[in-house]
């Protein structure tokens, strides 16, 4: 993972242009964890975040409606989990940032710990 929490601490504060970035990670109101602010906020900021991802969100919404109409009539034709896996595991390896792959691992192992929470219960 490039940026750390030890980015965000060592960056200079520029009174006369602050990075709204680096005032939210020093922000404690909220507790969270800092690595995984830091690669939040990485991630939050970059470039194609803020222009690709509106355009590839609506694509993503039109898809994803005409799939369904699509399994409204046959149900059963798609249904591939190994194509599923391939595809995302692609996806994460070239579209994604290590730090958004960080922060995606983090969520699935508090997840499952959480299962596991339950199950002694």
């Amino acid at each position: 993972m490039l940026h750390t929490k030890e980015y965000y601490e060592q960056m200079p504060h520029d009174t006369r242009n602050p990075s709204h970035w680096h005032a939210l990670f020093l922000d404690k109101s909220i507790p969270f964890n800092p690595d995984a602010k830091a690669a939040f906020l990485y991630d939050s900021s970059t470039k194609s975040r803020q222009f690709l991802y509106p355009v590839i969100k609506a694509f993503a919404r039109i898809s994803i409606v005409l799939m369904q109409v699509f399994k409204i009539f046959i149900p059963n034709l798609i249904n591939a989990p190994k194509m599923l896996h391939k595809s995302l595991f692609w996806g994460m390896r070239y579209f994604i940032t290590p730090e958004a792959n960080f922060l995606i691992l983090r969520h699935f192992t508090s997840v499952l710990r959480f299962y596991a929470l339950l199950k002694t219960m």
